[in-house]
């Protein structure tokens, strides 16, 4: 993991490029970025002497070290031996730093309908998602996909008591990369919060949350078009909210002229084409996290019942045919920079 220190006594560069900030800042502001498996972690604290900003942050660095390590699929850890006992059918004694993320996974298959559902990780696997990083590959047979979905693995599956786990369905395998962002994030917060940090805002991948102010201001944060294509709204947080964007830039390999990414509906076994972009805001980052993938695979016709299922007011999605669909509570809060070309707001009661 590395670590890149940055120090401005006034207005912070990172912050003036990330939430667009126009004014001079009355506090310093400590900026430091991390450098993890899952991507760039970026940490910006106002209000804060140098020496506790570097205290903190070793002690996040140590907690995504660890995520790291035991976590991801492919790293060797807790979670890669927990696997690989699964198809035994036999009783587990897992891991106790696995059960937050079981319990979580549980909740939020229930909510999601299954939408999302960390215990069909093997889809993943077996569209080379949890191999190193190839830029062209074939995708997996027919016959490999519908055989997993003959098996209908779910994270149901898993009986727990305690730490005891037993698997009812030899092709389950789990995968937490869907959480992982948000729980990162969640994970850092409470960690400032441990030194008495109240203003602050965590970046990781397509995720931030935010607590207090920017200096008495609300921080400004950017929605990019799902082209990539810069900026097209903003939406201001303060005191304790997440935002999660998703789109279909994620993990992807391009195979004859067809470019598939990581977000694959289990109900197909096919990454999802309907949806382009999706973005939630909640209290906590994991929660947003779960119900942001859940919403891009339901797909324009059936993300506003999951966003309600999982108790999700702001929340919008982009589908493969530029219209926007966006939550009431969102639309209020959303500050768009102009109109989105070929793209209708639609306002869902």
């Amino acid at each position: 993991m590395i670590i890149k220190r940055n120090w401005y006594p006034w207005l912070a560069i990172y912050i003036a490029l990330l939430f667009n900030a126009a004014c001079k800042l009355a506090q310093p502001v400590f900026n430091m970025d991390l450098e993890t498996k899952g991507g760039l972690v970026e940490i910006s604290i106002v209000g804060i002497d140098r020496d506790t900003g570097e205290q903190a942050v070793k002690a996040i660095a140590e907690d995504f070290a660890y995520l790291d390590q035991h976590w991801r699929v492919g790293s060797g850890g807790d979670l890669d031996r927990v696997n690989n006992l699964l198809p035994s059918e036999k009783v587990i004694a897992a891991p106790p730093s696995l059960l937050p993320l079981l319990e979580l996974s549980q909740r939020f298959a229930t909510t999601s309908s299954g939408l999302f559902d960390p215990g069909t990780g093997g889809f993943l696997t077996l569209w080379g998602f949890n191999a190193p990083p190839t830029e062209s590959h074939p995708p997996p047979s027919f016959r490999a996909i519908r055989g997993l979905l003959q098996a209908k693995p779910k994270i149901r599956d898993l009986d727990q008591d305690g730490i005891i786990w037993r698997s009812n369905n030899a092709a389950i395998r789990l995968d937490f990369s869907g959480l992982l962002h948000g729980y990162g994030i969640d994970l850092a917060i409470a960690r400032l919060r441990e030194f008495g940090l109240r203003n602050a805002a965590i970046k990781f991948g397509g995720g931030i949350r935010i607590i207090g102010t920017r200096d008495g201001q609300p921080w400004r944060i950017p929605i990019h078009r799902p082209s990539g294509g810069g900026i097209f709204a903003f939406i201001e947080l303060a005191g304790d909210e997440s935002v999660i964007n998703l789109g279909n830039d994620e993990r992807s390999f391009l195979y004859r002229k067809t470019r598939y990414h990581e977000l694959i509906d289990p109900r197909t076994g096919y990454p999802v084409t309907h949806t382009k972009a999706v973005t939630v805001l909640y209290k906590n980052a994991v929660t947003a996290d779960a119900a942001a993938h859940a919403l891009f695979i339901a797909g324009p016709h059936e993300w506003f019942d999951i966003a309600r299922a999982m108790e999700i007011s702001y929340a919008m999605l982009v589908d493969n045919e530029n219209t926007l669909h966006i939550t009431p509570e969102l639309q209020q809060r959303l500050k768009i920079l102009g109109k989105l070309p070929h793209t209708k707001l639609i306002h869902q009661e």
